[in-house]
């Protein structure tokens, strides 16, 4: 069995790294959308918000072609709220309101979806009868590429913006750390 999680699904090294070794793959995301409670940016970028749900949806059935395997992808849904980071390396933040993605699917190791629950759907539970062998992949990773979709510069940059804020928070508050928020 391999593991993917999250923007592993889209990622060329992830299946360069699992292709040839795994029967099935379970995979997970908590891909959120943006933010409901910023409703200039939220209108702005409504072109990128139906590129990110697309992407989504899209990430298991690239992903089961791409290895020839069976994926069992469950997609963390409902509404959430959090603090975003502005700027790494300061504490200057707003608050976050969204909802995650969704997308819960069972794809054979031909890209076809067996089973979906989707984000409209809500919690639920996706079932199906599939085959756990290999097969022979249909879609080959570009291997000059990092990511296996042509991603949209805002999502390029957005991956860049919340890794440097990720990366200094994890530093400043992970584990053994005794500041404000470290938990």
């Amino acid at each position: 069995m391999g593991a993917a999680v999250c923007w592993e699904l889209i990622r060329t090294r992830t299946v360069v790294r699992l292709r040839d070794r795994i029967r099935f793959a379970m995979t997970g995301s908590n891909w959120w959308g943006g933010p409901e409670n910023w409703p200039l940016l939220r209108t702005i970028l409504a072109g990128v918000e139906r590129a990110n749900f697309r992407l989504a949806a899209e990430a298991p059935v690239t992903f089961a072609r791409m290895l020839g395997v069976a994926v069992l992808h469950a997609g963390q849904t409902g509404r959430f709220e959090g603090r975003f980071l502005l700027v790494p390396g300061r504490r200057l933040n707003l608050r976050y309101v969204s909802a995650f993605v969704g997308e819960t699917k069972i794809v054979d190791r031909e890209g076809t979806v067996l089973a979906s629950v989707s984000r409209e759907e809500g919690p639920g539970i996706a079932l199906a009868d599939v085959l756990l062998e290999p097969g022979k992949p249909s879609l080959d990773p570009d291997p000059s590429s990092f990511w296996i979709p042509d991603l949209p510069r805002f999502h390029r940059a957005y991956w860049k913006h919340q890794n440097a804020c990720g990366k200094w928070w994890y530093a400043a508050h992970g584990p053994g750390k005794h500041g404000p928020g470290a938990g």
